[in-house]
């Protein structure tokens, strides 16, 4: 469908934006004061074993916008609440959510109030803000949700956030590239199934749409969310098969700083070099507020010579995060972030007719392949709160991606440059119904030899209403209208819908149901790649269409006694033009890769989730367990680098300060229908067991081995996948 003009497009946009601009300080301005006759509600959060108080603990005013967290102190305060009665909850990462009811708050009469958190067992019942654009209970979301904090990314020695996520529950890593449930497969890095959001703003170039881990120093992760299933009625193009939210740190009440040094080594397996293979990793953060003033400074660097030849990387990234509130109920946050990363770069392995085969050596001549990869992140958001049943939110953001290869057959480059704005309104009229409503603009310039000179544009409009049917049963219905403009490729426009119901069967007992559609517009990179590296030859495709889809999900969740969380999803998706890339054979029997669309595709499984402690929460157990059928419905063979079987184990035993974990992954072996470069290739399933020590004091001490029992293994034809690889860490962390 034609969506018109894109000189008309861009300056309507335009327009509009700064009309919302000035709109959204018209509120700032006239709205700063509340109605007349409004109370106050104080009161401090503490552990209710230690009696310590717990700082960062988010206190909610239920039903309304109003929400705050806890100081150093554990004291928090909400003030201007109309007269009336009010649930207050508070929560936090490892404790039960509290709730107190029937708090009166009445004009000049302070309502005080003293939870005390009891540590959690089993997250049961986090808060999460991403499956609804704001905070909300996971037995409140219909969706499956997993949460990985700040803990589980320190304890696993991670270079960047993905090293935590690949024990996520419904979430693997084929190629470095991320699935969820079996979504994406393995795409060369051109295009995602998977939407990456940093604070809830999409952090994903303009040229190549994947994801890129290292924009953010894992020391600046608050937690990550990850959401399963279509989430495109809230969050547009890419969110088709799920979303991935990295929720950075506040500024710190008081001062924070963190020293963090890690030096590992790699298990020499191979003879292709005498040096000691060994990595270095070094980080460094602080926080501190000052009256209406704080910020986050981050800063990371990972130098490495890799497990095999040309696998080497230097890599470094900063960021940096400001608030500043202008008044209680007007605020700016300023983010940025940059990342450098120059990598070594092997498309595979050296094997050649009658040579054997080398895993640990580059093809000849491709020994020095390199890439040099530069990003840039700018955000600014606006929060204005109107009234505790009104707030308001405008984001503006940047992102810029740049890379170039110097490589022996190519010298390839491309340089992107994402704009974007949202303005998003929450509203709660009333204790049965919560909306959210938002408009949102992206326009692509990408510039190169690699991808050609591009434009894309892109807006979308979305509603949701969370309504309450009756005590025990609840409902979500949403819609979301996006318009895309790519010049020189196809134009699109697709309508979103989303339905879920959630039912409390129990007081422990969750039942939970969610339709939606989805949709992902083609990259530029899967549009427009032309190039040639190692043999292979990758042709452009400008009649690719965007591809869609509907997900559902019927689950439950149950808490068996005091330490037994049981978590059961059924999950079909059904895809229409599905984006898969397909290999064939060019005049000169070069291999050639080419994005198409397939008619129609379907994923479907089951994923269970069991969370357990025992012994006083000093044995913790986690396993998981997913079972995907991905096919193509054209031909009924199975899509192509998506295991069928996948398993994952987390044990942890705490003691004290100390603590010993493990975690093992498997992955069934794909089936020859399931290569689509060397299918002739052997195959062999993925069974790697990592484990780790930990020390907890004020300098934490870990120690940490990879792929403990040297498992040689590879998820892409002729990738070989990481060695055994062990490494000691410490941290020192100052509070005041």
């Amino acid at each position: 469908m034609k969506v018109g003009n894109a000189k008309f497009i861009l300056p309507t946009l335009k327009s509009l934006y700064v009309f919302l601009i000035i709109l959204f300080f018209i509120c700032g301005i006239h709205n700063n004061s509340f109605s007349q006759g409004t109370g106050t509600i104080t009161g401090t959060v503490t552990d209710a074993d230690t009696g310590l108080p717990l700082p960062g603990v988010n206190v909610q005013l239920r039903h309304t916008v109003l929400g705050t967290s806890t100081s150093l102190e554990g004291e928090f305060s909400l003030s201007r609440i109309e007269a009336g009665s009010y649930s207050v909850m508070a929560s936090m990462i490892g404790y039960k959510i509290q709730t107190i009811d029937n708090v009166a708050i009445l004009p000049g009469s302070p309502a005080k109030l003293d939870f005390k958190l009891a540590m959690s067992f089993v997250e049961a019942d986090a808060i999460v803000v991403t499956a609804s654009r704001k905070a909300k209970s996971l037995s409140e979301t219909p969706n499956s949700i997993s949460i990985i904090s700040a803990m589980d990314i320190r304890k696993r020695n991670s270079v960047d956030v993905r090293d935590a996520l690949k024990y996520a529950p419904g979430v693997t890593f084929i190629g470095g590239q991320v699935n969820i449930r079996g979504t994406t497969g393995f795409s060369r890095g051109a295009g995602s199934r998977v939407l990456l959001l940093t604070d809830g703003v999409l952090t994903m170039p303009g040229d190549s749409g994947d994801i890129k881990w290292d924009i953010v120093p894992f020391t600046a992760v608050e937690k990550v969310e990850v959401v399963k299933g279509a989430a495109s009625a809230l969050y547009g193009s890419s969110a088709i098969g799920g979303v991935i939210n990295i929720i950075t740190k506040e500024p710190a009440e008081g001062r924070e700083l963190s020293i963090r040094s890690s030096q590992g080594i790699y298990d020499p397996v191979s003879n292709w070099t005498d040096r000691r293979l060994l990595t270095t990793q070094g980080d460094i953060f602080y926080s501190e507020s000052i009256n209406a003033f704080g910020y986050v400074l981050a800063a990371g660097l990972r130098d490495s010579r890799g497990f095999k030849e040309n696998s080497q990387f230097f890599r470094w990234n900063v960021f940096g995060k400001a608030k500043y509130k202008f008044t209680t109920s007007f605020n700016a946050i300023f983010t940025g972030s940059y990342a450098y990363d120059d990598h070594g770069q092997s498309i595979q392995w050296q094997q050649y007719l009658g040579q054997g085969v080398q895993p640990y050596l580059a093809p000849l001549g491709e020994e020095k392949n390199t890439t040099l990869s530069k990003k840039l992140f700018l955000n600014t958001t606006l929060n204005q709160l109107v009234n505790q049943k009104l707030a308001l939110k405008f984001r503006a953001s940047y992102f810029r991606n740049s890379f170039k290869n110097d490589f022996i057959d190519n010298q390839d480059f491309s340089k992107s440059q994402r704009f974007r704005a949202e303005y998003q309104a929450d509203i709660e009229p009333s204790v049965y119904h919560s909306l959210i409503f938002g408009i949102e603009g992206t326009y692509d310039v990408v510039e190169g030899n690699f991808f050609g000179e591009r434009m894309a544009l892109m807006s979308g409009s979305y509603i949701q209403d969370e309504f309450k049917i009756s005590d025990r049963l609840s409902g979500t219905a949403g819609i979301r209208i996006d318009i895309s403009k790519i010049f020189s490729g196809n134009d699109e426009s697709q309508v979103s819908p989303k339905f879920g119901l959630i039912l409390d069967a129990a007081d422990r007992t969750t039942f939970r149901a969610s339709l939606g559609k989805g949709f992902r517009a083609p990259s530029i990179a899967e549009l427009f790649t032309s190039t040639s590296a190692s043999g292979f030859k990758v042709i452009p495709n400008p009649d690719l269409k965007a591809e869609s889809s509907w997900s559902g999900e019927i689950g439950f969740k149950t808490t068996i006694g005091r330490n037994i969380l049981w978590d059961v999803a059924v999950y079909p998706e059904r895809y229409f033009d599905f984006i898969n890339p397909s290999l064939g054979v060019d005049d000169t029997l070069a291999l050639r890769i080419q994005f198409n669309n397939v008619q129609a595709a379907r994923i479907r499984g089951i994923e269970t989730n069991v969370a357990s402690t025992w012994f006083g929460n000093h044995l913790n157990a986690v396993v998981t367990y997913i079972f995907v059928d991905p096919r193509d419905l054209n031909t009924g063979n199975l899509l192509s680098y998506r295991p069928q079987h996948l398993l994952t184990t987390t044990l942890t035993l705490k003691k004290g300060i100390f603590e010993l974990g493990a975690d093992y992954r498997f992955a069934s072996r794909l089936k020859k229908e399931q290569l689509e470069i060397f299918p002739d290739d052997p195959r062999v399933a993925t069974k790697i067991l990592d484990a780790r020590g930990v020390v907890f004091r004020q300098t934490t001490l870990m120690l940490n081995a990879e792929n403990l029992l040297q498992y040689k293994y590879n998820q892409v034809e002729r990738n070989l996948e990481p060695a055994r690889q062990f490494s000691i860490s410490w941290q020192r962390d100052i509070k005041r």
